[in-house]
């Protein structure tokens, strides 16, 4: 599937998350996701996005920019910002979500994988040893991340 469809669908699915608050608007959703069911391939409508853990999950690289060191990201405007961070070893980083639309922070290995992160909410996750964490979201695979976590 070209990546258009992807985003498409992701939309869509972001859509009856927001409808399905109603009580009138999740009976809508529901006929809506039975509707689209057979429509694509497998994982959309299971939250998975097409990503099983048989499966490879393609990762774009981050930007070539200079780390900064800090342990605040913010995503907006489907941006990890600042794209590129440094931490010592034992590091707790925030990625704050300030986008309108709902993103994820994971690791290709799943090695963190904060689920979905709604606008104004955030998730941490402490860095346990050394080492180069590339993260996307799964929702939106062109946001995309890098950690580099060093020695003390």
């Amino acid at each position: 599937m070209d990546a258009s469809w992807w985003r498409t669908m992701t939309r869509i699915e972001g859509w009856i998350r927001r409808v399905t608050r109603s009580a009138r608007g999740g009976a809508i959703a529901l006929g809506f996701a039975i509707a689209l069911s057979g429509c694509g391939p497998v994982g959309v409508a299971d939250g998975t996005h097409g990503h099983r853990a048989d499966t490879p999950m393609a990762v774009i690289a981050p930007p070539a920019v200079t780390p900064v060191a800090t342990t605040v990201v913010v995503v907006e405007n489907f941006t990890f910002t600042p794209p590129v961070i440094t931490v010592p070893v034992g590091a707790t980083v925030t990625f704050t979500n300030q986008d309108i639309e709902q993103h994820t922070v994971t690791t290709r290995d799943k090695t963190f994988d904060s689920g979905v992160v709604a606008n104004g909410e955030a998730y941490t996750y402490t860095f346990p040893q050394t080492g180069t964490y590339d993260y996307i979201c799964v929702i939106h695979p062109e946001v995309v991340g890098r950690v580099l976590v060093s020695a003390p």
